[in-house]
């Protein structure tokens, strides 16, 4: 994708599956139906072909199912159908990621932040949900199983 493609074409071509804002509206982080995560620069919100491209990340290897950016602290989570759950950090002008050491045996359906922006949740097809938090003793992200449903869990 160049920069010069604006998130309203991809509307109209694609569609957009997820889009989830920074904590002032600055920036926007979005997927459409592939494996990856734009993130653009909001010049206008209500404009959105003024809105400049300036990251893509790239680590799922299928359709990203679940988005969120935290407010609190400017991390974002996303999820995919490829079983995997990655923690983005800003770090040094660049996005980084870190894969959630407790994968799901089928696919992550959703993810969300909570308020403190220290854990989330993901909602998987194997009627399950996943706390995901950050192990400081170990140095990763990991989670576990906190409640299984009786269907997938998708929100």
């Amino acid at each position: 994708m160049s920069n010069s493609e604006k998130p309203k074409d991809l509307v109209f071509m694609e569609g957009i599956s997820h889009l989830v804002f920074n904590k002032d509206f600055t920036q926007c982080a979005l997927s459409k139906k592939d494996n990856k995560i734009y993130i653009y620069q909001v010049k206008n919100f209500n404009d959105p072909n003024s809105w400049i491209l300036l990251h893509c990340l790239k680590a799922h290897f299928l359709y990203v199912s679940g988005l969120d950016w935290c407010p609190v602290t400017n991390k974002i989570v996303s999820c995919s159908y490829d079983k995997t759950c990655m923690i983005w950090e800003f770090v040094t002008d660049k996005w980084t990621g870190m894969s959630l050491t407790a994968t799901s045996k089928l696919s992550y359906l959703f993810a969300k932040w909570n308020v403190r922006g220290d854990k989330f949740v993901t909602g998987t097809s194997e009627k399950k949900l996943f706390m995901g938090y950050f192990s400081s003793g170990a140095g990763w992200w990991t989670g576990r199983n906190i409640k299984g449903h009786k269907s997938s869990v998708v929100c």
